[in-house]
């Protein structure tokens, strides 16, 4: 499936493996921004993400997830929380790559920031499909927003 930026869906997709860790492309569009990057992970971090959006619903909220680094290289970052009372799920994606530390080169970093929402079959669903990927190190896993 082919990254569609004007529907609103994080896509996260297996690029590289080795014995240690996976690169992952991280893609993010709420239809209106989107973003892109790629980031270093492990299988057993993602199967703790996939883990603690199975007991999202068990009142264990807000959900704050890390790939990469803050203000290095790259970074992935989410922080997903249960938006009162409409029932919708808030996902906030942080984006960024090639940046660095220097203070000169501001110009350097790429950085977007969005707001997915989402439905609780959406959310099921991705942590399906992110136990796939984490278990085979390798495939796709989509979290659709709630306008596609």
């Amino acid at each position: 499936m082919e990254f569609d930026s004007g529907k609103s869906h994080l896509e996260l997709m297996v690029i590289w493996k080795d014995d240690e860790m996976i690169e992952l492309s991280v893609k993010a569009s709420n239809g209106r921004y989107f973003g892109t990057t790629q980031v270093y992970d492990t299988a057993e971090s993602l199967m703790g993400l996939a883990t603690s959006l199975a007991d999202f619903w068990g009142g264990h909220q807000p959900i704050v997830y890390e790939a990469g680094a803050n203000g290095g290289y790259a970074f992935w970052g989410m922080y997903i929380y249960l938006l009162k009372p409409s029932g919708l799920i808030s996902v906030e994606v942080n984006l960024e790559e090639n940046s660095n530390d220097r203070d000169d080169s501001h110009e350097k970093k790429n950085k977007v920031k969005l707001e997915i929402q989402v439905y609780t079959a959406s959310i099921d669903r991705f942590r399906d499909e992110l136990i796939q990927l984490a278990q085979n190190e390798e495939g796709v896993a989509f979290l659709y927003g709630e306008n596609t």
